[in-house]
Protein backbone atom coordinates (compact mmCIF):
# COMPACT_ATOMS: atom_id res chain seq x y z
CA UNK A 1 0.00 0.00 0.00
CA UNK A 2 1.34 3.40 -0.94
CA UNK A 3 1.35 6.11 1.70
CA UNK A 4 -0.05 9.46 0.60
CA UNK A 5 -0.79 12.80 2.26
CA UNK A 6 -4.54 12.19 1.83
CA UNK A 7 -4.29 8.78 3.49
CA UNK A 8 -2.19 10.28 6.29
CA UNK A 9 -4.79 13.04 6.82
CA UNK A 10 -7.60 10.47 6.81
CA UNK A 11 -5.84 8.34 9.45
CA UNK A 12 -5.08 11.41 11.61
CA UNK A 13 -8.74 12.52 11.48
CA UNK A 14 -9.97 8.99 12.28
CA UNK A 15 -7.63 8.98 15.28
CA UNK A 16 -8.99 12.34 16.50
CA UNK A 17 -12.58 11.10 16.05
CA UNK A 18 -11.73 7.98 18.06
CA UNK A 19 -10.10 10.01 20.86
CA UNK A 20 -12.95 12.54 20.94
CA UNK A 21 -15.66 9.90 21.33
CA UNK A 22 -13.88 7.19 23.32
CA UNK A 23 -13.70 4.74 20.41
CA UNK A 24 -10.95 2.42 19.25
CA UNK A 25 -9.40 3.81 16.07
CA UNK A 26 -10.24 0.61 14.15
CA UNK A 27 -13.93 1.23 14.96
CA UNK A 28 -13.91 4.56 13.11
CA UNK A 29 -14.88 4.52 9.43
CA UNK A 30 -15.71 7.33 7.05
CA UNK A 31 -19.38 6.64 7.85
CA UNK A 32 -18.92 7.13 11.60
CA UNK A 33 -21.14 9.99 12.74
CA UNK A 34 -23.81 11.07 15.22
CA UNK A 35 -26.39 8.70 13.72
CA UNK A 36 -24.35 5.59 14.59
CA UNK A 37 -22.16 6.78 17.49
CA UNK A 38 -24.07 7.34 20.76
CA UNK A 39 -21.25 9.43 22.28
CA UNK A 40 -21.30 11.82 19.26
CA UNK A 41 -23.66 14.42 20.72
CA UNK A 42 -23.51 18.21 20.64
CA UNK A 43 -20.91 18.37 23.42
CA UNK A 44 -18.83 15.71 21.70
CA UNK A 45 -19.11 17.63 18.43
CA UNK A 46 -17.64 20.73 20.08
CA UNK A 47 -14.82 18.71 21.65
CA UNK A 48 -14.12 17.19 18.24
CA UNK A 49 -14.01 20.64 16.64
CA UNK A 50 -11.61 21.92 19.33
CA UNK A 51 -9.36 18.88 18.87
CA UNK A 52 -9.33 19.35 15.09
CA UNK A 53 -8.61 23.08 15.39
CA UNK A 54 -5.71 22.45 17.77
CA UNK A 55 -4.23 19.61 15.73
CA UNK A 56 -4.30 21.44 12.40
CA UNK A 57 -3.98 25.04 13.69
CA UNK A 58 -7.17 26.11 11.92
CA UNK A 59 -10.41 27.79 12.96
CA UNK A 60 -13.64 26.28 11.69
CA UNK A 61 -16.47 28.65 10.93
CA UNK A 62 -20.01 28.10 12.22
CA UNK A 63 -21.30 26.86 8.84
CA UNK A 64 -18.34 24.47 8.49
CA UNK A 65 -19.03 22.94 11.91
CA UNK A 66 -22.63 22.21 10.90
CA UNK A 67 -21.45 20.42 7.75
CA UNK A 68 -19.77 17.78 9.93
CA UNK A 69 -22.16 14.82 10.01
CA UNK A 70 -19.61 12.01 9.60
CA UNK A 71 -15.89 11.34 9.52
CA UNK A 72 -16.10 11.76 5.73
CA UNK A 73 -17.62 15.24 5.91
CA UNK A 74 -15.12 16.19 8.64
CA UNK A 75 -12.30 15.11 6.33
CA UNK A 76 -13.74 17.22 3.50
CA UNK A 77 -14.11 20.29 5.72
CA UNK A 78 -10.53 19.96 7.00
CA UNK A 79 -9.13 19.38 3.49
CA UNK A 80 -10.91 22.50 2.22
CA UNK A 81 -9.72 24.55 5.19
CA UNK A 82 -6.11 23.40 4.76
CA UNK A 83 -6.29 24.16 1.02
CA UNK A 84 -7.56 27.68 1.80
CA UNK A 85 -4.71 28.30 4.22
CA UNK A 86 -2.13 27.32 1.58
CA UNK A 87 -3.36 29.96 -0.88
Amino acid sequence: MTWSPVLELTEKIKSIVADSFGLHSEEVTLDTGPSNTPSWDSFGQMELVLNIEQEFDITLEFDEIFKIVSTQTLLEVVENKLDESRK
